[in-house]
C-alpha cells in the first residue's frame, strides 16, 4: 500500500485534493516496530501522527491501559493541533497478523498430525473490535477470523 493510499483511509484527510494528498505522502516515512517499542511518551512534544498500515499499538496513561489502535487507524494527531505535547503513551505489541497466521499454521500442523479435536484458546482476539457488526454484539472481524481458524481445521475458538 501507498503512502497516499494510507493517508486516503484516514476520515479527515479524505476530503484533501489529490495533489494535496501527493504532497503531503511525499513527506511520509514507514516506520516499522519491534514487539514493546515505545513509539511515543506523555508529555513528549509531538510534530507527527501515525498511521497503522499493520499490528497493534497500546495507548495508555500513567501505566494504565486506556485504548488500542489497529491497522487502518492513526494515532497521534492531537499534538497537532494547537501544539500540545502527547497526552499518553504509545507502545507496540506482537503484530496481530502475524499472530494470526502463526495460529492458523499451528492448527494445520496439529490436524495432520492427530485425529483428536484441536482447540484454539485465544487470550485476546484482537480482530473483535466492536466497529463494524452483521448482527448485534457481532463484529464482522471476528467473525471472519473465527471462519478461517475453522477452515484451518479448529474445531472449537475460545
Amino acid at each position: 500500500m501507498t503512502n497516499i493510499q494510507s493517508l486516503r483511509k484516514v476520515d479527515f484527510l479524505q476530503s484533501l485534493p489529490g495533489d494535496a494528498l501527493e504532497n503531503l505522502g511525499s513527506h511520509c516515512t514507514v516506520h516499522e516496530l519491534e514487539k514493546e517499542t515505545v513509539l511515543f511518551q506523555d508529555g513528549e512534544e509531538g510534530s507527527s501522527m501515525y498511521i497503522i498500515l499493520s499490528g497493534e499499538l497500546i495507548v495508555s496513561k500513567d501505566g494504565i491501559e486506556i485504548a488500542r489502535r489497529y491497522k487502518g487507524d492513526y494515532i497521534g494527531e492531537m499534538s497537532l493541533v494547537g501544539a500540545k505535547p502527547r497526552s499518553a503513551t504509545v507502545k507496540s505489541t506482537m503484530p496481530t497478523v502475524e499472530n494470526l497466521f502463526e495460529l492458523m499454521s499451528m492448527i494445520d500442523a496439529a490436524k495432520r498430525a492427530s485425529e483428536k479435536p484441536v482447540v484454539a484458546v485465544i487470550p485476546y482476539f484482537g480482530f473483535a473490535r466492536q466497529d463494524r457488526k452483521d448482527k448485534p454484539r457481532v463484529a464482522i472481524g471476528s467473525k471472519m477470523v473465527a471462519m478461517m481458524l475453522e477452515t484451518a481445521g479448529a474445531d472449537r475458538v475460545m
